[in-house]
């Protein structure tokens, strides 16, 4: 079967070649075109009348859905019709734009003190090969919800005053704390859908020091001693009898959030915006929740991988320029001050930090200073494995802990087959 990056590839050959022999012009408007997600469209629309008045264009923001925008521009790069300025992008699937060349190299329009703004892990996340193919607009990542009123008594027997720093301790604390629960409970210690790649990217996998991918990402790697760790962690966390957490598939079993409610499970990995979700759908649970960064095999690993949504040029945009005026304005403190107000994700460059807000004790959860837990989180994690398809890296990974998890294969023999086959992507000779 021809993978994603062969099929990108080809389409961009045909797509260019057809333009240029008809001598097509990519967009003859003037006005500026940008293809964002719905909440970065909303926030950009309200600043286009200062950009319409700065710069003496029209700007005009189409929203996309994100699970149609990769097609959309793969499509429009391809044809080189209807290609956008700007685009906004999602790490979990940039990596096959990058690979195919559909993307423009950075470097040259950003400064050195431009993109010194942004956090190392975020801006590193978008560097292949030495070059910087996107601009971090937020950051995602997951870190731990956790019940302080349910693990407090075990905490304390483990002589810990604060959420455990290692996977060790947390295994340690979240054994004790379902034993200790009433039998008809159902109590879990957390809560884990396997079949989330954000989890296995975003969190457990860099806590546990995994490298999914080679540093030039053209080579499965995920058939290493630390994703041995994780897959035996997994699966012995999610056994029916003898674990702590409970096994979900958000896609058929549902939305687990009254499980949050009822104290069915007391950690949940989520990102920072699952702030205002507590808040605002359960209200009478102020003071019961803390966050902290997720636990680590030991200090060599990451407290999580860094994700969020970025400001991309195609490769063959009408007006870069005109593109890089857009990502600048919403690099901006005041775009980013709405932007982060209505979305709740926080922004990726470090100066704005050093608003009031990002320094207030949060009483929901008992005066911790929210965003400086968050700001440690970000600071400690690694950057985010950029694919260049889901076959060579999502299905694989699914795939093996699947098979280990139902006890099909062992962990080292799932995770071998697995990296066979996602070699495949990358080398399909």
């Amino acid at each position: 079967m021809t993978n994603f990056r062969q099929t990108l590839s080809l389409l961009c050959l045909v797509g260019l070649a057809a333009s240029s022999l008809l001598g097509c012009n990519a967009d003859d408007s003037p006005a500026v075109h940008v293809w964002a997600f719905s909440l970065p469209a909303k926030a950009l629309r309200e600043f286009a009348p200062d950009f319409e008045a700065r710069h003496g264009r029209r700007l005009e923001v189409e929203a996309v859905p994100w699970g149609d925008m990769q097609k959309k521009i793969l499509l429009a790069v391809a044809a080189r019709s209807n290609v956008p300025d700007l685009v906004v992008c999602d790490p979990m699937w940039i990596g096959g734009l990058i690979a195919a060349g559909g993307l423009k190299p950075l470097d040259d329009s950003l400064s050195a003190g431009e993109r010194a703004r942004f956090f190392a892990p975020a801006r590193e996340t978008y560097e292949v090969g030495g070059r910087l193919y996107a601009a971090p607009l937020d950051v995602d990542m997951m870190i731990c919800f956790w019940r302080r009123d349910l693990f407090d008594p075990y905490l304390r027997g483990m002589g810990l005053s604060d959420f455990p720093k290692t996977i060790d301790q947390f295994a340690q604390a979240a054994r004790a704390l379902v034993a200790a629960a009433p039998p008809d409970s159902g109590r879990r210690a957390l809560l884990v859908d396997p079949s989330s790649m954000e989890t296995l990217l975003m969190g457990l996998g860099p806590a546990f020091g995994v490298q999914w991918l080679s540093p030039d990402l053209k080579t499965a790697a995920f058939d290493s001693p630390n994703a041995l760790r994780l897959v035996d962690f997994l699966v012995n966390a999610m056994d029916p009898h003898r674990g702590f957490a409970l096994r979900w598939n958000a896609r058929t079993d549902g939305d687990p959030f009254p499980l949050y409610c009822s104290g069915k499970v007391a950690t949940v990995l989520a990102g920072p915006w699952f702030r205002k979700r507590l808040e605002e759908e359960a209200p009478d649970m102020a003071g019961l929740w803390r966050i902290a960064p997720l636990p680590v095999r030991d200090e060599s690993c990451a407290t999580g991988g860094l994700g969020g949504a970025a400001l991309a040029l195609p490769i063959n945009a009408p007006d870069p320029q005109a593109g890089l005026d857009v990502l600048r304005l919403m690099l901006s403190p005041e775009f980013l001050k709405v932007y982060f107000t209505e979305v709740g994700s926080p922004p990726a460059v470090r100066d704005v930090w050093e608003w009031p807000e990002f320094s207030e004790p949060a009483p929901y959860f008992g005066g911790q200073r929210y965003f400086q837990v968050v700001r440690q989180a970000i600071e400690s994690a690694a950057p985010m494995p950029l694919a260049p398809g889901p076959e060579a890296l999502d299905a694989p990974v699914q795939w093996a802990l699947n098979e280990a998890l139902s006890g099909r294969l062992a962990p080292a023999e799932a995770l071998k087959e697995a990296a066979r086959r996602a070699q495949q992507a990358f080398d399909p000779s």
